[in-house]
């Protein structure tokens, strides 16, 4: 039997998502102008930061758990697993973890007060000091 390769299966696998899903989910919407077509993409790409934040988030939880387990393993058998894998895994877990904090808090820093609206504010503040 001939073996398939792993990226041959990943993208059968995308093709199958994509045809099973909802014709509804790949109509952009009847746009009469360009400006529709804008606000839509707009709307759509201001979701991808929560998107980020859930994927770091459920990486660095499994990174801590594979440092816990990896943390186990050395005091098992010390010769055998090295305290530094156990330690790697819990500051990338960390990191990850720490980073939705740190994806909001510049997200926060670059919105200008419109709600991440972007253009279009009647006043822009940065700082104290509002334009």
């Amino acid at each position: 039997m001939k073996r398939v390769k792993f990226s041959h299966k990943l993208a059968a696998g995308i093709f199958a998502g994509a045809a099973l899903t909802p014709s509804s989910a790949w109509a952009v919407g009847a746009t009469s102008d360009f400006s529709e077509a804008t606000d839509q993409i707009t709307t759509s790409a201001s979701k991808i930061p929560n998107l980020i934040t859930t994927v770091a988030f459920v990486a660095g939880l499994a990174m801590a758990v594979a440092g816990i387990f990896k943390l186990k393993a050395h005091v098992d058998n010390p010769a055998q697993a090295p305290l530094k894998d156990a330690l790697i895994r819990f500051a990338i877990g960390g990191a990850l973890l720490a980073f939705p904090l740190l994806l909001n808090m510049m997200v926060g820093m670059l919105d200008d007060g419109t709600g991440g609206t972007g253009y279009g504010a009647e006043h822009t503040t940065i700082g104290p000091i509002t334009y």
